[in-house]
């Protein structure tokens, strides 16, 4: 299952009863299958104008493809991933978010490698939800296939993580990774599976 964004104003949103209010500890994961993404909203939770924050498929170092977190709130804070996710391929993501202090991104479940934050970045209560982009103010719209995105009202662990991820084969037809309706059931406070035609699970 996945749904393919076209990267023209397509995305999903819901703008009342966010998951996700004041938790200063959340995870946020999916499967990002996609082309050449530079700064792109995956999934974005918004205040207002603002305040929000967002993570990105984004590209540094010329074309090197990396996820980026970023937080909104009067100035502009970000971190980007060190391990990459490559081009139509399916890549899992996720941002665990242990305090308003640390927080992580994850990339295909490479725990080890992956890249902590310690910036203060606590937004005040969350109203809205989107997929496929940052915020519908700022337009930055993801073009490719996602797939599973699900978030946590608490920080995952590592083997949570992990098990998300899951071995993994990149014919963009299988792949198996943990179903997240069965990751920290209590926690899970919203999950869309994004039904399509192709899959990553």
């Amino acid at each position: 299952m996945s749904r393919e964004f076209s990267g023209t104003g397509q995305y999903l949103g819901r703008t009342a009863s966010c998951p996700l209010t004041t938790e200063t500890a959340y995870t946020l994961a999916g499967w990002v299958y996609g082309d050449a993404n530079d700064g792109k909203g995956l999934i974005g939770l918004k205040v207002d104008n603002n305040d929000f924050i967002a993570l990105y498929a984004t590209q540094v170092t010329g074309s090197t493809n990396a996820i980026r977190f970023g937080h909104f709130s009067g100035t502009w804070n970000e971190f980007t991933s060190t391990d990459t996710w490559n081009e139509n391929t399916w890549s899992h993501v996720a941002l665990v978010v242990a305090s308003d202090t640390s927080r992580r991104i994850i990339v295909n479940g490479d725990w080890t490698n992956s890249v902590t934050d310690t910036d203060t970045a606590n937004p005040a209560t969350f109203t809205e939800v989107y997929l496929a982009i940052d915020n519908p103010a700022n337009g930055q719209t993801f073009t490719g296939r996602l797939a599973h995105w699900a978030v946590w009202n608490t920080n995952l662990s590592q083997a949570q993580v992990e098990g998300l991820a899951g071995p993994f084969t990149s014919d963009a037809q299988s792949g198996s990774g943990d179903n997240p309706l069965a990751v920290q059931t209590a926690n899970l406070v919203a999950y869309w599976p994004l039904v399509g035609t192709r899959s990553p699970s």
